[in-house]
């Protein structure tokens, strides 16, 4: 099949990260694959499908909000809507796709307009809250999209939220590799011992500085486990405003944790991040969907203590690959990396659970192989509506 991705995206985050991955899972199993991009990026996602041998088309993919404070980015896609339509027309009478794969839902509304005819697919990766707008918008696509593919139960629930019908609905979770775009190195063998804990424990945390991600109660977390005594280094990997980089070192500072801090700043390569760990946390105050940040540790055989929020009890094994514990709760998460801290054993034995769970569940190619399954349901349906 040939399939055409719309990721139009400024800047590669998570989003971006899987539906490469899909993309590539796909090609793996013989599909023919191409993107659509956008003509405004910082150059990440195209230097990315260069390196992964995938062609891309440039349309003038932008962003478009209700807010007034984009008001300009709106005017600008606005005043480039004929030109992202006659492109989106020519590709598509190029590239003949027999699938559209869109996972932007103002893109999706941006393109809604022109008649593809295949079928449309919409990849969920956000739980989007149900508000007038939201349902009006999703009520409007749900003409337009023959399935909707939800990387968590979570998000799927949502969908439902906003009035896609269950039935049109399915879940196919987030898949991960040891091999990430153009790094040679491969994931850690299975059976190697992690270290002991003679130099304390080193703890992680990767993605995007920001509230909803729990860095403060990391923090708060931290103190707790100085004033227990407890060993630890914290390695920040990611990258946020000014302003919030602000407002956590003057937390770190009143808690008197900064020795215990490393500030890594974004790191492109995952090797260089998870080697040298012991525990990742994912201490998210928000409704994470399904993060990767939950899933890539495991394949170094590292246990995951995270929050009861979004996808994520998806996504942990509570007790066996890692801890679950209550958002905004500092006093959990520090019990929870206390214990692993304190038994060198159970965190070794979580991090080996934890790698046969993801690489038996939550693989790249169960994510493709989940993904191609539901394109022909889409191609069944749209060709039964069709006759």
């Amino acid at each position: 099949m040939r399939i055409l991705f719309v990721c139009g995206a400024g800047y590669v985050f998570g989003k971006e990260v899987v539906t490469l991955d899909l993309a590539l899972g796909l090609r793996a199993r013989g599909h023919d694959v191409h993107f659509a991009t956008s003509t405004w990026h910082d150059g990440d996602m195209v230097s990315r499908l260069d390196a992964a041998g995938i062609p891309d088309t440039a349309l003038p993919l932008g962003f478009i909000s209700k807010r007034l404070v984009a008001w300009h980015m709106t005017w600008e896609q606005v005043t480039r809507l004929p030109a992202l339509w006659r492109g989106t027309r020519a590709l598509v009478a190029s590239f003949r796709p027999d699938v559209v794969v869109q996972s932007a839902y103002h893109h999706a509304l941006l393109l809604s307009v022109v008649p593809l005819g295949v079928p449309v697919m919409f990849h969920a990766h956000e739980a989007y809250a149900p508000t007038r707008w939201m349902r009006t918008l999703f009520r409007w696509l749900d003409w337009r999209v023959s399935r909707f593919v939800a990387v968590s139960r979570f998000v799927a629930n949502a969908l439902q939220g906003v009035g896609v019908e269950g039935a049109r609905i399915a879940v196919v979770h987030n898949g991960v590799d040891g091999m990430r775009h153009g790094t040679p190195r491969p994931a850690p063998d299975a059976q190697a011992p992690r270290r002991d804990d003679a130099g304390g424990l080193t703890i992680g945390i990767v993605g995007q500085v920001t509230e909803g991600k729990g860095h403060a109660d990391l923090v708060e977390a931290l103190a707790i486990l100085k004033a227990r005594g407890v060993s630890a280094t914290c390695r920040i990997y990611g990258s946020g405003t000014p302003a919030y980089r602000a407002h956590l070192e003057a937390l770190i500072e009143r808690t008197g944790v900064g020795a215990m801090i490393e500030w890594r700043g974004f790191v492109r390569d995952i090797h260089d991040i998870y080697e040298g760990l012991d525990v990742c946390v994912v201490p998210s105050r928000s409704n994470d969907p399904f993060p990767l940040s939950a899933l890539e540790p495991a394949l170094w055989q590292l246990p995951v203590v995270a929050t009861r929020r979004g996808g994520l009890p998806e996504a942990i094994e509570d007790g066996r690959s890692g801890f679950l514990v209550d958002a905004c709760a500092p006093a959990q998460l520090a019990a929870a990396l206390e214990r692993l801290a304190r038994d060198p054993a159970l965190r070794q034995q979580m991090g080996r659970t934890a790698h046969r769970h993801v690489t038996e569940r939550f693989s790249v190619p169960a994510m493709a192989a989940g993904f191609e399954q539901e394109i022909r349901t889409a191609l069944a349906a749209f060709l039964e509506s069709e006759s």
